[in-house]
């Protein structure tokens, strides 16, 4: 399996497709679907003797999204959709080790494609932006294999009625200091910059994916985090607020349920400021201790 999953990944990196090892569906990196890439000497170096299969990272990364179809559930939710608005076009397919199926879409370039859990329909889960899924020729936990069933060379485009459904157009607001897309965080200059974004995506990203009876404890231990560094200067409480905001309607949080959560967690971190000469001695402490 190491040198089938190698192989596949190198093969997913000509294409374009920024790639990484993962063991059931959990990535072996340190930083997660963040170290994605697609330089064959880097993909070369990483421990493909422990990985059960190869992680694709969704977003701009790699130029595209997915629907993920959770068995029959979410087949008949995507019908329904379809059954409203209109067909689907023929794009690349496959069949995850779980008994669900993968439709991967092109990148568009107008819009963010966000992830979400069950929000455009029970059993539907979106993969774009700071997310990832994983593809053929891994082995699910079940034992059983992902595969390709409709393996197209170019992503299609969705259709505009789906695209607008997962991610409509919304009004624009003031500039405002961003967090950099999660494919840009490398480029980052300056390490502790690169160490606090990091940590902003992972914290976004998990209240993106919150399930139903943890949403709220999450979006408030994210807030509280991101908070500290918003208390020391080093990102923007209108930009936290923002993401925060957005990542909380992603997983299904109501809009007031979710002010009240972000203040209280910013306010409650805040507290506890962490500034760049923290980070700074932080990452020097870390490093002698490796």
């Amino acid at each position: 399996m190491t040198a089938e999953l190698a192989v596949a990944a190198l093969a997913y990196a000509r294409c374009g497709r920024a790639i990484f090892p993962v063991r059931g569906k959990l990535p072996l990196t340190k930083h997660g679907c963040l170290d994605a890439t697609t330089d064959r000497h880097l993909i070369a170096l990483w421990p493909w003797d422990r990985a059960t299969g190869v992680g694709l990272a969704t977003g701009a990364a790699s130029q595209c999204w997915v629907v993920d179809i959770d068995g029959e559930r979410g087949e008949a939710s995507l019908a329904a959709l379809v059954a409203q608005h209109g067909p689907l076009v023929e794009t690349a397919t496959s069949h995850t080790g779980g008994g669900g199926r993968h439709l991967v879409w092109r990148w568009p370039a107008d819009r963010d494609v966000r992830c979400s859990a069950s929000r455009i329909g029970p059993g539907l889960d979106v993969r774009g932006t700071g997310g990832y899924v994983v593809v053929p020729p891994s082995r699910h936990p079940s034992g059983r294999r992902y595969q390709w069933i409709s393996c197209v060379r170019r992503f299609a485009d969705a259709p505009a009625w789906l695209l607008g459904i997962v991610a409509p157009v919304r009004p624009t607001g003031p500039a405002r200091a961003p967090i950099p897309p999660a494919e840009r965080i490398p480029a980052l200059r300056n390490r502790v910059d690169r160490w606090v974004h990091h940590g902003a995506w992972r914290e976004i990203e998990a209240v993106e994916m919150a399930t139903e009876g943890g949403r709220n404890a999450r979006l408030n231990a994210a807030a509280h985090a991101l908070g500290r560094y918003v208390g020391g200067g080093l990102l923007d409480r209108a930009e936290v607020v923002a993401r925060l905001t957005a990542a909380a309607e992603t997983c299904g949080l109501g809009a007031r349920e979710t002010a009240k959560t972000i203040a209280s967690g910013l306010a409650a971190g805040k507290q506890n400021p962490r500034d760049r000469a923290w980070v700074e001695s932080y990452l020097a402490e870390r490093g002698r201790a490796a």
